[in-house]
């Protein structure tokens, strides 16, 4: 939520009829006692809703109030913004002005130090718009959208070529063919980008499901056919200075891998 200056927030809320003085500085002091803000406090009571507390701090700064949920953001848009950016400066670009301008939805939208940012990165001017938290963090998993997309493409890809290309040999040389290394590769940058904590392998009657476990849920990413799962495991095995040819006993091996 925007962090304005308390007197700041004082006279929009003053002005609004929503408190008065004695009971503002009340707030104010419990809300330090608390380490809240006052808007968190007064919003706990019910005297206001989020949503009329934008409503007014959008007329008190002379911008327009936006709900990304009802937006379709174009993917060329997305992609002005990276989403580091993107999350650094809560905002995103999420429409055009009838004169060029790029809409941009903020948190803050008198932050002049990101709207200077953003000015640059986007290549042209920009109209600030205020934005709820979680409408910027709704609109943030859209980021996560176009990525799974482009992975599972990617992913996809490198199984049809590792399909085709039927190496010969061993496990080894099947492990060390170029499309079965981009698959291992892209599962494991995908699971990063997606910060998950493990990645699943089920073996299925027909293929190999891969699972990734993000914030304690599992997500099914992508089947394998099991024509190339033992080379994908054996892949895995020789990251890991594991042995390729022991299929009996477990192993324990590890290996570290570097992101961006």
């Amino acid at each position: 939520m925007i962090n304005l200056p308390l007197e700041k927030l004082k006279e929009i809320l003053l002005g609004a009829g929503v408190i008065d003085d004695p009971a503002f500085q009340g707030v104010a002091e419990e809300a330090e006692r608390k380490r809240q803000s006052p808007i968190e406090i007064l919003i706990s009571r019910g005297v206001l809703t989020k949503d009329y507390f934008l409503l007014l701090v959008a007329r008190a700064l002379g911008v327009e109030r936006v709900n990304l949920g009802v937006v379709k953001i174009e993917e060329e848009l997305l992609r002005l913004l990276p989403e580091d950016a993107a999350r650094q400066r809560r905002a995103i670009v999420f429409g055009r002005e009838p004169d060029g301008r790029f809409k941009v939805a903020m948190e803050d939208p008198t932050d002049l130090q990101a709207i200077d940012f953003i000015t640059l990165r986007v290549g042209g001017q920009v109209k600030s718009y205020l934005a709820a938290e979680e409408d910027l963090n709704r609109g943030f998993l859209l980021y996560q959208k176009r990525l799974t997309q482009d992975y599972q493409q990617i992913i996809e890809e490198s199984i049809q070529e590792s399909l085709r290309s039927k190496v010969r040999g061993g496990l080894e040389e099947a492990a060390a063919d170029l499309p079965i290394m981009a698959i291992v590769d892209n599962l494991i940058a995908y699971a990063t980008s997606s910060r998950a904590s493990d990645i699943h392998f089920e073996v299925l009657d027909d293929a190999v499901l891969v699972r990734y476990r993000v914030d304690g849920i599992l997500h099914e990413i992508v089947r394998v056919p099991k024509e190339i799962h033992p080379a994908v495991v054996a892949r895995i095995k020789i990251l890991s200075n594991l042995r390729v040819d022991e299929h009996t006993h477990p192993q324990d091996g590890r290996f570290r891998y570097t992101s961006g």
